[in-house]
């Protein structure tokens, strides 16, 4: 067994230690900035007005939106009623005959 592939061997990894240490700072360097941007506060690109704009249109939008189930439910009870005073009046007729 000739010693000269364990010296080969042996050389590359020292040559390599370096580019893996470079390596390793950098993807660790890499890792802390996500985190650092992660962490840090977003400032929003839009203005004052505008949010308070888009937090009355979505108030509207909600009490719209509750009016319109109010109207389907509403519409919804008056059919049951409908349907059950039919029904009443079918069998009151059919018990006096």
């Amino acid at each position: 067994m000739s010693f000269n592939f364990i010296f080969d061997m042996i050389e590359r990894t020292k040559q390599c230690r370096d580019p893996l240490k470079l390596r390793r700072e950098r993807s660790k360097d890499a890792i802390k900035d996500r985190l650092d941007r992660k962490l840090r506060p977003k400032q929003p690109d839009i203005s004052l007005a505008r949010i308070e704009a888009i937090l009355k249109e979505s108030k509207e939008w909600e009490e719209k939106e509750q009016r319109s189930y109010f109207r389907l439910a509403l519409r919804f009870l008056g059919i049951i009623v409908i349907t059950l005073l039919v029904i009443g009046v079918i069998c009151i007729l059919m018990l006096w005959k």
